[in-house]
């Protein structure tokens, strides 16, 4: 295997890894109860957001290494685009799931359509 693939297989791993955090704070949101567990959501969404920017490096380094190594085969990485695009789709979604469940039960929905509305 040469280094640029050894390279490219890491960064997946790696990916799929934070992939799976998001899928577990999905799993966390929708068997919670918010109005209890508000510390937790907070904390969680914090380590989500962290997780999200690791991602979006992760994705950048493969996109660049996958259009090097693959470029006579297929100069478009589209597959890597199509894979950032739902990622940053269902991050989206989920915290703004997170984030409205914590101002509902915190009593503040003045804010409630402004963080919805920036999801459409």
């Amino acid at each position: 295997m040469s280094e640029q693939e050894e390279q490219i297989t890491n960064l997946n791993k790696r990916k799929s890894i934070l992939k799976g955090q998001l899928t577990r704070f999905e799993t966390f949101i929708n068997n919670t109860d918010i109005a209890e567990d508000q510390t937790q959501l907070e904390l969680r969404l914090q380590k989500i957001e962290i997780a999200f920017e690791e991602f979006n490096f992760v994705q950048t380094d493969l996109e660049i290494l996958e259009c090097i190594y693959w470029h006579n085969l297929n100069p478009e990485p589209q597959n890597g685009i199509m894979q950032r695009k739902d990622m940053v789709k269902e991050h989206q979604m989920v915290s703004a799931i997170a984030l409205n469940g914590l101002l509902i039960a915190q009593g503040d929905v003045s804010d409630l359509n402004t963080s919805i509305s920036a999801i459409k």
